[in-house]
């Protein structure tokens, strides 16, 4: 958990990005039904389970592979994440011929080359 590292100043027009776009349930691009559940695993042992609480503005990184879910806002505010991913780059073509399936609305053309940033080392 990276608590407020998104400045304060920024909330309030992030809210207002997030908001501007909004879409019912009944729209969104992957079908959801009533008794529709994320996974058809039945995970009884909560022992090892651990519950983050975050704020506005903290960012929580996490592998991909880790089950996971989200849970109500304990303000009961609407919740607004942004969720950042990453594929090898001879996947590229595929994860950018399935955006339109996975209902990604931003441009994910924009390509990471390590080699273009100097590393500076103490």
């Amino acid at each position: 958990m990276l608590r407020q590292a998104i400045p304060l100043e920024w909330l309030a027009g992030l809210r207002a990005v997030f908001d501007a776009n909004l879409k019912p349930p009944e729209q969104w691009p992957v079908p959801r039904g009533m008794d529709w559940r994320h996974a058809q695993l039945e995970f009884t042992d909560e022992s090892t389970a651990v519950q983050l609480a975050g704020a506005a503005g903290d960012i929580l990184v996490f592998d991909v592979d880790l089950v996971h879910a989200g849970s109500r806002n304990a303000s009961g505010a609407r919740r607004r994440s942004i969720l950042i991913s990453y594929c090898a780059q001879t996947l590229q073509a595929t994860h950018l011929e399935t955006a339109d399936l996975r209902g990604v609305r931003m441009d994910t053309r924009e390509q990471f080359d390590p080699a273009q940033f100097r590393q500076v080392r103490p």
